[in-house]
């Protein structure tokens, strides 16, 4: 919409603010900031895009950006916001956490309603769907005994093994068997996590000799966050069971009563199971 309003030649990714008004521009002391504060392995397309944001901020507040058309900045900040990156190369796709979309012309995206919500509610649904099913394919029983069990309480609604809920603080529980594995495991954890998150892990003993690692997370948390904490347990796994980053870790969740495996029925996953040595 801004392209065809403006005729620009740049289109996805243009300088909006330069076209309204080119004389209204950010403050270089701002614009030094964001280049000290940027991550070194940022794309230039990123880079120009935050740069461009900022010249867009200020021609809004200078009241000269058009009160008629949508913020242009905004999907890709709130993509920002979450902890995802985007790419833009010759090959004529833009490349969104390994999703390519085609680039296109203008006329091929203008419509009235968007096609993806932005709504920060529908993407934290989103969110929780897609961070479910990561962890459901990256994390689970090992043969060497680790244990992922994750539950869910609301009120008198007791819902065992329910991957990430949002009504419950104890986020996880891993049970470690090997104690040297989990003491990596504790400390890639304490070390991965940020105390701005309002989250901690700690280590306890569990009845069955097991070492307990647990999470406790402040809810509801800020947009992003859940990636990055999926990230941290990931790794921290990762490292505490001496695997790369092409190593293979299951999931595997056991109910206490029974001992019978399940597998993460709201996700509509089929029961996996390692085999385990009967305790005599």
């Amino acid at each position: 919409m801004w392209a065809k309003k403006f005729n620009s030649t740049e289109w996805p990714f243009f300088d909006v603010a330069a076209l309204v008004d080119p004389s209204v521009r950010a403050d270089e002391e701002v614009l030094a900031k964001l280049d000290k504060g940027l991550p070194i392995f940022l794309s230039l397309p990123t880079i120009r895009f935050c740069e461009r944001a900022l010249h867009f901020a200020t021609l809004k507040r200078a009241g000269k950006a058009p009160s008629e058309l949508p913020d242009p900045f905004e999907p890709l900040i709130v993509l920002f916001e979450r902890g995802s990156l985007f790419s833009s190369e010759g090959s004529g796709y833009i490349d969104v956490d390994g999703l390519g979309i085609r680039r296109g012309r203008f006329v091929d995206y203008l419509q009235d309603e968007p096609r993806a919500p932005v709504d920060r509610e529908q993407l934290n649904d989103l969110d929780w769907r897609v961070l479910a099913d990561r962890l459901a394919k990256e994390i689970a029983g090992l043969d060497s005994g680790i244990e992922i069990t994750l539950s869910a309480s609301s009120g008198a609604d007791h819902r065992q093994y329910v991957l990430l809920s949002r009504e419950e603080r104890e986020l996880a529980v891993v049970l470690v068997e090997d104690d040297s594995a989990a003491a990596r495991v504790s400390e890639s954890l304490s070390e991965g996590m940020q105390e701005s998150w309002a989250a901690s892990w700690r280590h306890v003993d569990a009845p069955d000799g097991h070492n307990k690692l647990e999470c406790r997370m402040t809810w509801p948390p800020s947009d992003g966050q859940l990636k990055q904490l999926v990230d941290t347990l990931v790794h921290a796994l990762r490292r505490g069971f001496g695997l790369d980053e092409t190593g293979n870790l299951c999931y595997e969740a056991l109910q206490r009563e029974s001992g019978k495996a399940i597998w993460l029925p709201r996700l509509g996953l089929t029961p996996q199971r390692t085999t385990r040595a009967k305790q005599p």
